[in-house]
C-alpha cells in the first residue's frame, strides 16, 4: 500500500490564504459602498453642470417668476395665479432667495436638489432592504434622472416634490422598523407639503397609508385594529397641519375662495377631461420610448427586477409594496392623460427601486446557489459596470453637446432659446422705468429682463381657453396694458405658446395683434427657420422684415 503523499504546507497556506480572501471581499464592502455612493453621485452632479446654462421653458418660467412675485410681497391667486397648490409658489420663491433668477443660478439650486433627493432614496431604500441596495437605488436615479427627455436637468416642480415625497417615505419605514411616534407624524409632515407643491403626490399618501395598514397586518401579525389607531393618527395629524396652516393663511388674505377656483374648479373643466383615453396611451408609449432611450440597461432591468421579485423573493410585504409603489407612481403621472417629460421625474424613484431590487435578487440567489460568498462586493461591481456604460453611452450628451440643442431637441420649434436672446437684445434698450408685456406665454422672458407683468393674466395662453370666466379676464387684460402703456412689447408667433383650443377665444388674439399694429413698430425679429437655423434681425432692419418662417418673435417698441 503506497503511503500518501505528506501535504505540502506552503500550498496549503496558499490554499487558506485565497479561500479567506474569497470570503472576506465583503468585509469592507460597506465602505467600498459608501465610496461607491459619494464618487457616483458626485459624478452626476459634475455631469448635470455642463447643463447649467440651458434656456428655461414656459412652465420653468412661469413658477421661477411667480416665486419672484411672491418675494415682492404679491398674493397667490390674486396677483398671480396658477392650476397648483400654493406650496408651489413658496418653494419657488425660497429657490428664487437661495439662487437668484439667473439661468445658472437655478438650475445648480435644482441639481443640489436632485443631488439631495438621491441621498434620501439611498436612506429610504437602506431601511427597506439593505445598505448596498441604497446604494444601488440612490445612483440609479442619479442617472436616470438626467434624461433629457425626463426633464431630469430642468428646474420643474417635480422635483421638489420627490424633496419632500421621498424622504417622507424613509419617515415612514423608519416607523415601521422602529416604531418611534414622532416618525409616523413627520412622514405625513413631509408628504403633506409635497401635496401641497403638487396635487400628483396624493398617490404617495395612499401609498403610504396601505403599507401602515400592511405592516399592521402583515407584518405585526396583528388580528385587530387596535394598534393600527395611534399610527394613522399620528400619520395623519402630520398630513392636516400643514394643509391647515397654508388654507388659514390664504383665510386671512382673503384669497380662499379664488384658490379653489385654481385647484379645482379651472382645471377640472379645461384639464382633467380634455384627453381622450386611446390618445393619452399613445402619449404615454412615446413619451416613455424617448425616456429609455440611452437608459435602457436600468429600465430593462427594473422590469427584470419586478419579475424576480415575485419568482423569488420571500417577503410577501416587500413584494406588495414595492409593486404598489411601481402601480401608483405610474397613476401619479397620469392625470390629464398628457404624459410631459416633467410628469415622470416623481416615476423615476420607483425604476430605481427595482433596479436596486434587480441586483439585490440576483446576488443573493447566487449566493444560495453558492456561487459568490460577496453579494455586496459583486453589486457594487455590476453598479460600477453599470455607470461605465451609461458615461459611455451617453459621453456626447454629457459632455459635448450644446445645452441650447438639447432644450431644441426635446422642445421642438417652442421659442425658448430665442426668447432669451430677444431678452438679451431688449436688456440693452430698456431703461429701469420702461415696461414690458408678452403677447404669448412666455413669462420666462420676464425673468430675463427683471421685469413685471402689468397684468396678472401673464399667460396668455389662459385668456383663448373657453371658459366662463375668460370674458372678464381678457377686460381686465385690456385694462392693465392700457393702464400700463408700456414702452416694448412681444409678440409670440406660436401656436404652443397660445395653446388655442378649437372653439377658443379668438376675439383676444386679434385685438392684441391689432393693438401692437396700430401702436407700435417692429424693432426686432427672432425667426425660427428650422432646427438648426433662427434668424435674429434688429434694429432699423426689422422695419421691413418679413419672417420667413411660421414661428417668431415679434420685439416691438412704442411709437412716439
Amino acid at each position: 500500500m503506497s503511503k500518501r503523499p505528506k501535504p505540502n504546507k506552503s500550498n496549503q497556506a496558499f490554499s487558506k490564504a485565497k479561500v479567506s480572501n474569497t470570503i472576506n471581499l465583503d468585509k469592507n464592502a460597506s465602505t467600498i459602498a459608501f465610496a461607491a455612493l459619494i464618487i457616483f453621485s458626485l459624478i452626476y452632479f459634475v455631469i448635470r453642470l455642463h447643463f447649467k446654462e440651458m434656456s428655461f421653458e414656459r412652465d420653468e418660467g412661469t413658477y421661477a417668476y411667480m416665486g419672484k412675485l411672491l418675494l415682492e410681497g404679491k398674493k397667490p391667486y390674486s396677483y398671480f395665479y396658477e392650476m397648483k397648490p400654493p406650496g408651489l409658489f413658496y418653494m419657488y420663491g425660497v429657490m428664487v432667495a437661495l439662487f437668484g433668477t439667473t439661468v445658472s443660478g437655478l438650475h445648480i439650486g435644482f441639481f443640489i436638489v436632485n443631488l439631495i433627493s438621491s441621498l434620501f432614496i439611498f436612506l429610504w431604500i437602506k431601511k427597506m432592504f439593505n445598505l448596498t441596495s441604497g446604494v444601488l437605488a440612490a445612483v440609479a436615479y442619479s442617472i436616470i434622472s438626467t434624461s433629457p427627455h425626463a426633464s431630469g436637468m430642468t428646474i420643474q416642480a417635480e422635483h421638489l416634490l420627490n424633496l419632500f415625497m421621498i424622504p417622507g417615505l424613509w419617515l415612514l419605514w423608519e416607523a415601521l422598523r422602529s416604531n418611534k411616534k414622532q416618525f409616523w407624524f413627520y412622514s405625513g409632515l413631509l408628504l403633506s407639503w409635497a401635496l401641497l407643491i403638487k396635487q400628483n403626490t396624493i398617490f404617495f399618501i395612499a401609498f403610504a397609508g396601505i403599507v401602515i395598514i400592511l405592516n399592521h397586518f402583515l407584518v405585526k401579525k396583528e388580528k385587530t385594529i387596535q394598534g393600527l389607531i395611534q399610527p394613522v393618527l399620528l400619520f395623519s395629524a402630520g398630513i392636516l397641519l400643514p394643509v391647515l396652516i397654508v388654507l388659514s393663511v390664504l383665510l386671512m388674505n382673503g384669497t380662499f375662495n379664488d384658490f379653489i377656483f385654481f385647484i379645482y374648479e379651472f382645471p377640472r373643466t379645461l384639464y382633467l377631461s380634455s384627453i381622450e383615453f386611446s390618445r393619452g396611451m399613445g402619449y404615454m408609449k412615446d413619451r416613455l420610448d424617448l425616456i429609455m432611450m440611452n437608459y435602457g440597461i436600468i429600465w430593462y432591468s427594473a422590469i427584470l427586477g419586478l419579475i424576480l421579485l415575485w419568482l423569488l423573493g420571500k417577503d410577501l410585504f416587500s413584494k406588495i409594496t414595492v409593486t404598489l409603489f411601481l402601480l401608483l407612481s405610474l397613476l401619479s403621472v397620469s392625470p390629464g392623460l398628457r404624459f410631459y417629460g416633467h410628469y415622470w421625474i416623481h416615476f423615476l424613484p420607483s425604476i430605481a427601486l427595482l433596479f436596486a431590487v434587480f441586483v439585490n435578487t440576483i446576488t443573493q440567489f447566487m449566493v444560495s446557489k453558492n456561487w459568490t460568498k460577496n453579494p455586496q462586493f459583486l453589486s457594487i461591481g455590476i453598479l460600477t459596470l453599470v455607470v461605465l456604460l451609461n458615461i459611455n453611452t451617453n459621453k456626447e450628451y454629457y459632455f459635448s453637446s450644446d445645452p441650447e440643442r438639447v432644450v431644441r431637441m426635446v422642445y421642438g420649434s417652442n421659442l425658448f432659446p430665442e426668447s432669451r436672446k430677444v431678452s438679451d437684445f431688449l436688456n440693452k434698450k430698456m431703461k429701469p422705468e420702461d415696461g414690458l408685456m408678452v403677447f404669448g406665454s412666455e413669462p420666462q422672458i420676464y425673468l430675463y429682463t427683471n421685469k413685471d407683468c402689468a397684468s396678472r393674466h401673464f399667460y396668455c395662453g389662459n385668456l383663448v381657453q373657453n371658459h366662463p370666466k375668460i370674458k372678464d379676464w381678457v377686460s381686465e387684460f385690456k385694462s392693465d396694458f392700457g393702464k400700463a402703456n408700456p414702452k416694448y412689447a412681444i409678440w409670440v408667433q406660436h401656436p404652443f405658446s397660445w395653446s388655442m383650443p378649437k372653439d377658443g377665444n379668438r376675439e383676444f388674439v386679434d385685438w392684441g395683434y391689432g393693438e401692437l399694429s396700430n401702436k407700435y413698430h417692429p424693432i426686432g425679429y427672432a425667426d425660427y427657420i428650422d432646427q438648426n437655423t433662427t434668424e435674429y434681425i434688429w434694429d432699423q432692419a426689422a422695419l421691413q422684415y418679413k419672417p420667413k418662417g411660421k414661428e417668431y418673435m415679434i420685439v416691438l417698441e412704442r411709437n412716439n
